[in-house]
């Protein structure tokens, strides 16, 4: 039996919705079965500027471009982890997706791209 692998484009934005470059960011992922998703070779294709940390095994790790990464992954579950945020950005909450039959949905919504937003930090001075 062979699967289809959906191509799912991976946004590292900040709030107003430009590109942040520099994140270091983690995709993990659970088939329908429950088990942990084994990325192959090819896998990953990363963004202008971007930088592949780890393209194969039970974990994707990159650190983003000046433009979107493409995971190409199997019908799962996917949690997209920022592990460390660039200089001067929060780092984000972890968002988890669902691939089903080609389609990408986040929250129950699907959706054209997964973005992730960093949020610029906040000093209070006192």
């Amino acid at each position: 039996m062979t699967t289809t692998k959906t191509k799912v484009a991976i946004d590292k934005a900040e709030v107003g919705g430009a590109e942040v470059p520099g994140a270091t960011l983690t995709l993990t992922g659970k088939d329908k079965d429950g088990n942990a998703v084994q990325f192959e070779k090819g896998s990953l294709t990363i963004g202008e500027d971007g930088k592949i940390v780890n393209g194969t095994g039970d974990s994707l790790v990159w650190v983003s471009g000046k433009s979107a990464t493409i995971v190409n992954v199997d019908d799962g579950t996917y949690t997209l982890h920022e592990e460390v945020a660039p200089d001067g950005y929060e780092v984000a909450t972890d968002i988890t997706f669902t691939v089903e039959d080609g389609k990408v949905t986040v929250g129950g919504k699907e959706v054209e791209k997964v973005v992730m937003v960093d949020e610029i930090v906040t000093t209070t001075s006192t």
